[in-house]
């Protein structure tokens, strides 16, 4: 018997690890601007996948519900909070790879969780894309609205101080409120 209740116990912590990796992928792809109803969709595809029957999902942009029911009716439930969020395409698009790849066939935990932690710390091979952003978007925009050339240069140093500003907020996690006062009051 107690053979049984250990093996039963180990099933359960597996499909809790299970769960968990995958309410990390709906994480990713919630932290990375990926609409509610998109991360929803992604993470029941997935839990079903691994066997989960009923998977209720509730999502908003603060925080992520997740219950499954198992198919021997085990009931879990885990929540997640989201303290920050901003626009990764990358990010996103490499979580619906990794969702249509265990939709196709369900893999290890161990591979799965792999896979999770290497989509949370890839690296952007190209940083310098938003702050060009930044100059391009501010400078191009004054002028087409009426500004002159000096207008546009102006606009291009505003936008690296708010640049900065960003990620100096990011850096040390102020809150929303207090990023946007200090880039009030540097403008």
């Amino acid at each position: 018997m107690t053979g049984r209740r250990q093996s039963e116990g180990a099933e359960m912590e597996q499909r809790e690890q299970v769960l968990c990796a995958i309410l990390d992928a709906g994480e990713l792809l919630l932290t990375a601007g990926a609409e509610v109803a998109r991360v929803e969709d992604t993470i029941r595809r997935m839990a079903q996948a691994y066997g989960f029957g009923r998977v209720d999902v509730l999502t908003i942009t603060a925080s992520m519900i997740v219950t499954a029911q198992a198919e021997d009716g085990a009931v879990l439930t885990q929540t997640r909070r989201i303290l920050r969020r901003e626009t990764d395409m990358r990010r996103i698009e490499a979580v619906n790879a990794l969702s249509r790849a265990v939709c196709g066939a369900p893999l290890p935990l161990e591979e799965l969780c792999a896979r999770v932690e290497a989509i949370r710390t890839m690296r952007d091979d190209m940083p310098w894309r938003i702050p060009l952003a930044y100059l391009v978007i501010s400078g191009s925009f004054a002028v087409f609205f009426g500004g002159s050339v000096r207008d546009g240069l102006a606009a291009m140093l505003c936008s690296m101080v708010l640049y900065a500003i960003g990620r100096m907020g990011a850096r040390i996690a102020l809150q929303p409120l207090v990023l946007t006062v200090l880039s009030a009051a540097a403008m």
